[in-house]
């Protein structure tokens, strides 16, 4: 973990950043990481209580004693569901961001540092493989990204689960245990219980082997998307509410930057 203190004390510092955390081990790691690598008043914690748990209240008296001990700015989101919410999970991840997009534009922040990690990672591939993406979205998620001029890191994709729960012991951070993770009654639950164990059973260096895997197809998914937008700039028109496109330029173009290049959407 030193090499993650280090790469955040380089990309971070003199940055305002808010931290994603939600007292489980991952979030509360990734905490005890930040504020090893750049000063406290730096750093904006952002917790979010969905209230659907019985222990949601006690997380959320925890992030708030803990972070007023270390004067640390804290801020809380309680967001509320209805009895017969369809689809939980995306729904609450919509308002978590919506939340944390929120919070970074009120402090002026300069990252969103969130604890996702390799196992994540290779989940949300696989998720995404099942029900259909696009290439980049194939690719899962990066280190770096910006949304809406909105710059999030992710420092934990290169490194494993394992990997955190070792600092975690070594390091007597304190978390707790969300019991809805081992339910599974969701798909990546599912995966993360059945499939991921298998994989790595077959290849104990899965975490980097996903990653070589990921930036491949991220690097795929740029050089198409290259293409496809000066193809678009040259050779596409509006005209009141037909598009036109240049029919022989168009049969230029290689099978695959058309079948994969999410065109519909840039094109409208």
């Amino acid at each position: 973990m030193k090499k993650v203190i280090d790469e955040l004390r380089l990309k971070l510092n003199n940055e305002k950043v808010v931290v994603s955390c939600s007292c489980g081990i991952d979030s509360a790691t990734l905490l005890d990481l930040v504020l090893k690598a750049i000063p406290y008043e730096n750093v904006i914690v952002a917790h979010v209580n969905h209230q659907v748990r019985d222990e949601s209240k006690v997380e959320e008296d925890y992030i708030k004693s803990y972070t007023k001990k270390n004067n640390i700015e804290c801020f809380v989101e309680r967001l509320e569901f209805s009895c017969n919410q369809t689809n939980f999970e995306a729904v609450a991840r919509e308002k978590r961001y919506e939340f944390m997009f929120r919070l970074y534009d009120e402090v002026k922040a300069d990252y969103l540092v969130l604890a996702h990690h390799g196992n994540d990672n290779v989940e949300t591939m696989l998720m995404r493989i099942l029900r259909g993406s696009s290439l980049s979205g194939y690719s899962g998620m990066q280190e770096l990204t910006t949304v809406n001029d909105r710059n999030i890191i992710r420092p934990f994709l290169n490194i494993s689960k394992d990997d955190i729960c070792k600092y975690q012991r070594e390091n007597n951070v304190e978390y707790y245990e969300d019991i809805t993770n081992n339910q599974r009654d969701y798909t990546r639950n599912r995966i993360r219980m059945d499939i991921v164990p298998s994989l790595f059973n077959e290849c104990s260096d899965l975490i980097n082997k996903f990653n070589d895997f990921r930036k491949t197809i991220y690097a795929a998914s740029l050089t198409i998307n290259e293409i496809r937008d000066s193809f678009i700039k040259d050779n596409v028109e509006k005209e009141d509410s037909k598009i036109i496109i240049s029919r022989e330029e168009f049969k230029k173009l290689k099978p695959d930057v058309i079948l994969v290049g999410s065109w519909s959407e840039k094109i409208n």
